[in-house]
């Protein structure tokens, strides 16, 4: 399954549901954590509801965690364009007024 995962990212980075698959393993099988987060930010880019709703546990409970929770803010964050900011709460890029 790893060697599908990666060949298929490799022809096609917009996959995030191979790219969060990805991450998943480079966390807790290589306990890579860059590239868990470089996996995480291609899915977050590639398809930024999707990677939401697969995180939105993770996301939930680490709101008693703000670290944690500002870690996912940023991967969040590295996707939008210079204009927007984050509403989290709703999960959606806003225009900066």
């Amino acid at each position: 399954g790893r060697y599908w995962l990666d060949t298929a990212v490799n022809l096609n980075p917009q996959l995030a549901f191979a790219q969060l698959a990805l991450a998943d393993l480079y966390r807790n099988v290589d306990d890579n954590e860059d590239a868990a987060e470089e996996a995480l930010v291609l899915a977050i880019q590639a398809d930024p509801d999707l990677a939401y709703a697969v995180l939105y546990e993770d996301i939930e409970a680490a709101l008693s965690e703000p670290e944690q929770y500002q870690k996912y803010v940023d991967l969040f964050q590295r996707k939008l364009r210079p204009n927007e900011q984050l509403d989290f709460a709703l999960y959606m890029p806003v225009q900066k007024e």
